[in-house]
């Protein structure tokens, strides 16, 4: 059983100190990502191939999201499906729910 961490980012993810730890823990978590703008960084591995270009309070968003879930559930480990942005730990940060 694992848990599967979609993101819809603009590009790399924030933090990635901080997301490192999902990303070797491969025996609990698969990571997704669907990113708006290409990007080189440890994370690039985790990206879908089939992207959409999104805006901003758009239906493309949604359209992303369904992407991200629709390739997190063709793996069969994965139980839980949890949708996050890049900037999931700078916000959770800035108000003061996790220090670092």
């Amino acid at each position: 059983m694992k848990i599967a961490l979609c993101f819809l980012t603009y590009g790399d993810l924030s933090k990635q100190e901080l997301w490192k730890p999902f990303a070797d823990a491969t025996d609990k978590y698969n990571i997704y990502i669907h990113n708006k703008y290409n990007f080189n960084s440890t994370f690039n591995k985790y990206c879908i191939k089939q992207v959409i270009p999104t805006r901003w309070g758009h239906i493309s968003l949604v359209k992303a999201s369904l992407l991200l879930f629709e390739e997190a559930y063709k793996n069969v480990e994965n139980k839980y499906f949890i949708l996050l942005s890049h900037w999931f730990f700078s916000k959770m940060i800035s108000l003061g729910f996790i220090t670092g």
